[in-house]
């Protein structure tokens, strides 16, 4: 619910480690994200397919207003970002990965 009345969501993240949780929930819900480079590490996305990265303070502006007023990007966003989390994140790609680990 609290993703409902968004456009975009935004992680400009400037350092960290690991998965970052809110940009899987948010591409897990759908809504686009806007992030730096350190907030996608690890989360298999892709500039410009199902996410956009933008690392200076100008190019995030720039990312976001672009994101929030083409219909285009934010519908193929939208769309890439399910796909993407379905296929790294789900429980299917879950239980992918333990069944190699163990060889099941």
């Amino acid at each position: 619910p609290w993703l409902d009345g968004c456009r975009v969501s935004i992680a400009p993240i400037r350092y960290g480690a690991g998965v970052k949780g809110k940009v899987t929930m948010a591409m897990s819900c759908g809504l686009p994200v806007v992030a730096t480079g350190i907030a996608v590490e690890g989360i298999h996305a892709r500039d410009g397919f199902d996410i956009r990265v933008a690392d200076s303070a100008e190019a995030f502006a720039d990312a976001v207003v672009s994101v929030h007023e083409d219909e285009a990007l934010w519908n193929r966003l939208s769309h890439n970002a399910l796909a993407t989390m379905q296929e790294h994140f789900s429980f299917t790609a879950a239980r992918r990965a333990i069944r190699r680990i163990f060889d099941l």
